[in-house]
């Protein structure tokens, strides 16, 4: 029997992010800490372009604060 389930969509590049009006956030993974931060996107496409792959998940990142302690 054939798949007759759809290709799964392309995964989120910068220039899909910035298309559809979203910003590009990322929360510190210390917890408790609560720390948001909102990238550049447009500095972000000047420097590595449009079309840079976003990953699905990542190893998370410690604000400054967080890793200073």
């Amino acid at each position: 029997m054939a798949d007759d389930a759809p290709d799964a969509a392309p995964g989120w590049t910068l220039g899909a992010i910035r298309q559809r009006g979203m910003k590009l956030e990322a929360a510190c993974k210390t917890q408790g800490c609560g720390a948001v931060v909102v990238f550049d996107l447009d500095g972000l496409i000047a420097r590595v372009g449009a079309d840079y792959p976003l990953p699905d998940t990542g190893p998370g990142l410690a604000c400054e604060a967080a890793a200073a302690r």
